[in-house]
């Protein structure tokens, strides 16, 4: 799944989860699934595929690889500076926050 973290704009602090295969969230900020701080956040959401490739040492006989991460979704939303995902999570929590990409 993506990892989805909504940074609080007004508090130094943030709430993250990870989507299930359907794209639901469920974010924990003390305890689980207890949702984000009430206030506006800025939401980052970044998912990332792992590839193999080989190292230069690599031979047939001796394989080498390591891995690299790629984003798979766009990089704009993957930092608190580039993201444009803004919600404000009222007093009484919210659970019908849906971003669209």
């Amino acid at each position: 799944g993506a990892t989805v973290i909504f940074h609080s704009v007004r508090k130094s602090i943030s709430a993250q989860g990870m989507t299930d295969e359907d794209g639901r969230y469920y974010v924990t900020t003390y305890e689980d699934n207890d949702g984000a701080v009430a206030g506006k956040h800025v939401v980052t959401v970044r998912k990332s595929e792992y590839v193999q490739k080989k190292t230069k040492h690599h031979t047939e006989e001796e394989p080498s690889y390591y891995k690299v991460a790629t984003e798979i979704l766009p990089a704009e939303f993957a930092t608190e500076k580039t993201s444009t995902l803004e919600v404000t999570v009222p007093e009484s929590g919210a659970d019908d926050l849906d971003f669209k990409f």
